[in-house]
């Protein structure tokens, strides 16, 4: 498989998803323009880079429109970087991000449902790709739970020992879960990018998510992740934080590439 890519890269070479030039992703100096991201409107959701800078909107902007894996391990590594960050330094001190501990059953990362219109138009959920490529990094055995897992991601070029002596390996005595189907949206609504007032975004996804409840057993005293591209009210994840904790998750989290 790393030969074929690497064949592949040979007679198609990557470019910048920013700037358009031969690079592999997004050229450092691309990256470098991205601000990192300020506190959000919720203690307990997190992210990795301020969305209002025009490199990290087009990032955004190609993720959203190309299903592009390899793109997504690229972010995905920044988030999973964040998560460990949170992880050695509020575990003992913000309840909030509490993520990791003896007590927890498990620890599950999961996307935000993509809508039946995005589904039908682009043929993917980027977030999904996000959320599988994070616990493939975090996780030394990956153990995956879908119906859905057809976006033909190929394998990281991580090695044993790497992963071991990296800081992914807080998480070898108890892997994350991944989870595809956890809830789901019982209802359509307006894309949040379409609602101009703040008021009006936050109201709009009250009540859209439902878990399902095949997995209300596992989602009990679970620790659960929720993974995304971007937010800006959170009200999304919010309500998708309030569906788990309603069906008895021990605590819940989310991480955006973008904020």
């Amino acid at each position: 498989m790393l030969f074929l890519r690497r064949i592949l890269q040979f007679l198609f070479p990557s470019h910048c998803v920013v700037c358009k030039q031969p690079s592999v992703v997004i050229h450092q100096e691309c990256l470098g323009k991205c601000q990192l991201a300020s506190e959000t409107p919720y203690s307990w959701l997190v992210s990795c880079f301020a969305y209002r800078t025009p490199e990290m909107k087009k990032i955004i902007r190609y993720l959203k429109t190309h299903e592009d894996s390899v793109l997504a391990e690229y972010l995905a590594y920044y988030i999973s970087k964040r998560l460990v960050q949170l992880l050695e330094i509020n575990n003992d001190s913000t309840e909030s991000l509490k993520l990791y501990n003896h007590s927890i059953k498990s620890l599950i990362i999961c996307p935000v449902p993509a809508s039946r219109e995005r589904i039908r138009r682009n043929g993917f959920n980027q977030s999904s790709l996000l959320a599988w490529a994070c616990t493939r990094f975090l996780s030394s055995d990956i153990i995956a739970h879908t119906r859905i897992i057809n976006y033909n991601i190929t394998p990281f070029e991580i090695s044993t020992a790497h992963r071991n002596n990296s800081s992914f390996s807080i998480f070898r005595d108890k892997p994350p879960l991944y989870y595809e189907n956890l809830c789901y949206r019982t209802r359509e609504v307006k894309k949040q990018a379409l609602i101009k007032h703040r008021f009006d975004r936050i109201k709009n996804p009250n009540g859209v998510f439902a878990v399902n409840k095949r997995y209300s057993d596992i989602i009990k005293n679970s620790t659960i992740i929720i993974v995304d591209d971007v937010t800006t009210t959170g009200a999304t994840l919010a309500d998708m934080r309030r569906a788990f904790l309603t069906t008895g998750a021990s605590n819940v989290i989310a991480i955006t590439v973008a904020h």
